[in-house]
């Protein structure tokens, strides 16, 4: 299921003195089934951006298809927003339901599906985000934060999207349950053929899991590429406030003092593997 994004512009309170352009000239293909990071500053565009996506923000001007739906549609839109889902940041402050049961069939329910189709989406989106039946019966505000984020993220799953957009989904947790939850979702990518779409401030995230980035700034997509091809720009992106991932700078300061080693690693496994590497071959040499 593929986006289309043809020369989209949002503009918020038009005509007024509060008026803002918070979207200028957008135009982006995303593919079925693909992992795209979309990073920038607060107040880049990324939060409006991924709005666009299933419809709860209608363009100013432009074009968003989703699978040949437009979003200006009214009568495609609910057809839209069972197939886009959005995992806004802090989910966990979206549960209100008495028990995790109740609060993951609260989407099913109300997108028609019938009794054994709830319960069904239910238990398989409870097991898709790695937690156990156990915990139906309970109340979510007795759980976790990270159970309770992932059970936030079950109500989404529940209602079976083809494509999971994701707002900052780690915000405030601590580095165990980031990790666990970025690698939840590059599985849930994998084992049900989703397209990703992941705002994050997560340099390393977005390196470690994207196949495509979107780089934002002040409305507008300035860079977009592989994370090798992104991050390539180290230049650019520090003028616009953002920075590579450690470990690329590590590499990068290693490659000008003398290492032989790629322009661009990205992860720690990569740059262990290449200062064992030239730490060989310098030992053979002497």
């Amino acid at each position: 299921m593929s986006i289309k994004i043809t020369n989209v512009e949002y503009i918020y309170s038009p005509n007024t003195p509060f008026e803002v352009h918070a979207l200028k000239d957008i135009n982006l293909h995303i593919d079925s089934g693909s992992y795209v990071a979309v990073i920038g500053q607060t107040g880049s565009g990324k939060s409006t951006f991924i709005q666009h996506l299933n419809g709860l923000i209608l363009p100013t001007a432009g074009q968003v298809i989703v699978n040949n739906l437009d979003i200006k549609d009214k009568k495609q839109r609910r057809k839209i927003r069972k197939e886009v889902g959005i995992v806004f940041q802090y989910p966990e402050h979206q549960l209100f339901e008495e028990t995790v049961f109740k609060d993951i069939a609260f989407g099913p329910t109300n997108l028609g599906f019938s009794e054994e189709q709830i319960k069904e989406a239910v238990f398989k989106s409870l097991k898709a985000v790695g937690l156990g039946e156990e915990l139906l019966d309970k109340s979510p505000f007795d759980l976790s934060g990270g159970q309770m984020r992932r059970v936030a993220i079950a109500g989404v799953l529940a209602m079976e999207p083809k494509i999971l957009v994701l707002d900052e989904p780690t915000a405030g947790l601590d580095p165990r349950a980031r990790q666990a939850i970025l690698k939840m979702i590059y599985r849930l990518q994998r084992t049900r053929k989703l397209s990703i779409i992941l705002v994050t401030h997560d340099m390393i995230a977005a390196a470690s899991f994207a196949e495509r980035i979107l780089v934002m700034h002040q409305g507008r997509v300035v860079l977009d590429g592989s994370p090798s091809e992104v991050f390539s720009h180290a230049d650019e992106l520090r003028k616009i406030g953002l920075a590579v991932p450690p470990v690329t700078l590590l590499c990068h300061n290693l490659k000008q003092s003398g290492f032989d080693i790629p322009d661009v690693i990205l992860t720690a496994e990569q740059a262990l593997a290449a200062i064992l590497k030239n730490l060989e071959v310098k030992e053979h040499v002497n």
